[in-house]
């Protein structure tokens, strides 16, 4: 990693467990079984060999695709950055956010961001959605989840974002 100036106070990068990685293998399962179904129909000769290998490539994809999971970083200044699959996503600014805490809901599992929405800058189109956080806002009562991030990685992050405002 590249010397950053000192400016990183925290970042941990997590993989999918538990009940997400679950819903992550089902899923490509799923695909994969779809896509050789479909693929297999539109041959002419229906070769199964060709349309199995096109299924179990999509699948494949599809789980170690979410394989590479999130990480997240905080800085000085009082930013914290969240990226899925190594993409920065979202910056929060951590001035305007009111609460982190532990979210579990179904297979959405990570720490919760509670934070006006406007505090939130999206840095790219490859992972988190305005509309998504809005959904998150009106049905979990936060503006981000930092998913695959654990319990214990929680005092971690609120220390951190005590020292971020104390800069």
């Amino acid at each position: 990693m590249a010397d950053d100036g000192g400016r990183i106070l925290w970042q941990i990068q997590r993989r999918p467990h538990g009940r997400m990685l679950a819903w992550i293998v089902i899923l490509g399962a799923l695909l994969g079984t779809g896509s050789t179904a479909l693929v297999r129909s539109l041959l002419i000769d229906h070769d199964f060999l060709l349309s199995a290998a096109v299924g179990a490539g999509l699948g494949l994809f599809l789980v170690l695709s979410m394989w590479h999971g999130s990480s997240v970083r905080v800085e000085r200044g009082g930013r914290l950055f969240y990226a899925l699959r190594g993409h920065d996503c979202v910056a929060v600014d951590l001035r305007r956010v009111t609460a982190l805490r532990h979210l579990q809901t179904g297979a959405l599992s990570g720490i919760g961001v509670e934070a006006p929405l406007d505090a939130l800058e999206f840095l790219s189109r490859k992972g988190v959605s305005r509309a998504h956080c809005e959904s998150l806002q009106q049905h979990q009562g936060v503006a981000l989840v930092l998913e695959f991030l654990l319990p214990a990685d929680l005092d971690p992050l609120l220390a951190a974002w005590q020292a971020s405002l104390a800069d």
